[in-house]
């Protein structure tokens, strides 16, 4: 009987074990969710109302997919919008509605021609992109090169200013624009 005693205790005692487990997950799971629900105030509509706007796409624009997610420890709607040849990224802040970040890529890759035909060289790109970051500098320009991805030569850089990082892509044929990102850096 005392081995029977024993192997009860040791039974009951991984029972415990167990139980112990099952709670401490679920309390972990309770303030998770706690934690995400604290932090989300907008609804899911408010967050592509913004994103929509911010875009300036058109009525036809549709919005692909809408989840949350966690951005530098920011609980934020990841909004993925299609407008014509055109996505949008889109990250939205649940608790203050601010574009996080955000990015533009054009998808139509019609208007590809034959590497040696570039319409626009680097000074003229570099020019596009600064344009579009106003006060940005020259020496704010932390990358910038030739490159042909997809059939398609462009330059693609990078702006780093005022607490904001500028990532793009510009088609060498046509000077269009067919990538565009822009995220805050450092500190919220």
């Amino acid at each position: 009987n005392e081995k029977e005693s024993k192997i009860f205790m040791k039974d009951k005692l991984l029972k415990l074990k167990i139980v112990g487990v099952l709670i401490a997950v679920l309390l972990l799971i309770a303030v998770g969710v706690y934690r995400y629900r604290n932090n989300v105030k907008l609804t899911k509509k408010q967050a592509e109302e913004i994103a929509l706007k911010h875009s300036k796409a058109s009525s036809k624009a549709v919005v692909e997919n809408n989840h949350l997610d966690t951005e530098n420890e920011r609980v934020v709607y990841e909004i993925k919008i299609l407008d014509g040849n055109q996505k949008y990224d889109y990250d939205i802040d649940t608790k203050t509605g601010e574009v996080v970040s955000y990015s533009i890529e054009i998808l139509d890759a019609k208007n590809t021609v034959v590497p040696n035909n570039e319409k626009i060289n680097e000074e003229k790109a570099t020019s596009m992109a600064l344009e579009k970051v106003k006060g940005a500098k020259k020496s704010d320009i932390v990358k910038m090169e030739f490159d042909f991805d997809y059939g398609r030569p462009g330059y693609e850089g990078k702006i780093i200013y005022n607490n904001m990082e500028y990532e793009f892509k510009i088609d060498a044929n046509t000077g269009n624009i067919i990538f565009w990102k822009e995220e805050k850096i450092g500190k919220y």
